[in-house]
C-alpha cells in the first residue's frame, strides 16, 4: 500500500467515505462490456484486479516529492521506495516494499509493507472483477513506527479501452501505540488505453492528511521496462499542497498475451 507516513486525505466523515465508495461501485456494475487486460497497478499503488503471472517477478523503484502544507512543519522532502512483486500462481502474488525518507530526515526509514493478493477467476467471469489482499504494514507516524493489518478489497472493470478500479481498505493498529478501531479508507483509479501510452488518475483517501488527486501517464520504454510519472494536489487542508511521483518498473519473466504491452 502506501507506507510513507502521514502525508495526505478526500471527504469528511465515515458516512461520506462509504457513500462515495459504493457510488463508484454501482457505476462499475452498470457497465457490462467484455473485459480487457490492465495488469499494472496505478502509479501510487491503487491495486488492479490482474496479478502478475506464475514465477514472474517485477522490480520497481518509486521516488516521490512532497511540498507540505503551510499548517505543518517541513516544506519539501523526498521519499524513495524499492518494490518487489512475485507471482506465486497465475492468480496469487506477493508484493514487498520499503519506504525511505521523511519530513525530518532524507534517509529515515518511513515504513514497509508486505501484501498477499489473490484474484478470483478470470477477467469477465463476474460483473466486476474481484480480488482480495491481506497486508501487513509498518508506518512512521509522528516519530514512532506503527504496525497495522490491512485487509483489502479490489473491484475492477474494463469498459472498452478504459479501466476503472476501486480499492477499499480496513486498517487496524496492532500495537498499543496505534491500537484503534478499524479505519475505512479507499482509492479510485481511472485509466485510458490498453497498450502503448496510457493516461489516468488516482483519487486517494487514506486518512485526514492523506487526501489527494494524482493525474498520471504510463509510458512503455521497452518490452520489459515501463515508466510512470504523475503530479497532483491535495484534497484536504492538512494534506501536502502538492506532490509528484516517478516510477520505473522492470518485469522479469515471460508475459502472457493479455499482459503484453
Amino acid at each position: 500500500m502506501n507506507a510513507s507516513g502521514p502525508y495526505f486525505g478526500l471527504f469528511h466523515g465515515r458516512r461520506r467515505h462509504a457513500q462515495g465508495f459504493f457510488l463508484v461501485v454501482l457505476c462499475l456494475v452498470g457497465h457490462s462490456t467484455p473485459a480487457l487486460a490492465h495488469k499494472e497497478d496505478y502509479l501510487d499503488e491503487t491495486f488492479v484486479y490482474e496479478t502478475i503471472g506464475r514465477r514472474v517477478a517485477e522490480v520497481e523503484y518509486r521516488t516521490r516529492f512532497l511540498r507540505e502544507s503551510r499548517r505543518r512543519e517541513g516544506e519539501e522532502f523526498w521519499t524513495n521506495t524499492p518494490v518487489v512483486e512475485f507471482g506465486l500462481t497465475d492468480h496469487t502474488m506477493i508484493e514487498l516494499a520499503s519506504d525511505w525518507g521523511t519530513a525530518r530526515y532524507f534517509t529515515e526509514f518511513g515504513g514497509a509493507f508486505a501484501q498477499l493478493r489473490h484474484r478470483f477467476g478470470d477477467e469477465g467471469d463476474y460483473p466486476l472483477d474481484p480480488a482480495l489482499g491481506l497486508e501487513y504494514e509498518t508506518e512512521r507516524e509522528a516519530g514512532p513506527l506503527g504496525h497495522f493489518l490491512v485487509p483489502t478489497l479490489v473491484l475492477s472493470k474494463d469498459v472498452g479501452a478504459c479501466n476503472v478500479t476501486a480499492n477499499a481498505f480496513l486498517k487496524r493498529g496492532l500495537d498499543n501505540a496505534t491500537s484503534k478501531p478499524w479505519a475505512f479508507q479507499y482509492a479510485f483509479g481511472l485509466r485510458y488505453g490498453r497498450h502503448g501510452v496510457r493516461w489516468g488518475a488516482e483519487i486517494k483517501a487514506l486518512g485526514v492528511d492523506r487526501r489527494y488527486v494524482l493525474p498520471q501517464v504510463t509510458i512503455p520504454l521497452t518490452h520489459d521496462l515501463t515508466l510512470k510519472v504523475g503530479a497532483g494536489r491535495r484534497l484536504s487542508p492538512n494534506s501536502p499542497a502538492w506532490l509528484a511521483e516517478c516510477l520505473v518498473e522492470w518485469e522479469i519473466g515471460e508475459k502472457t498475451k493479455e499482459e503484453g504491452r
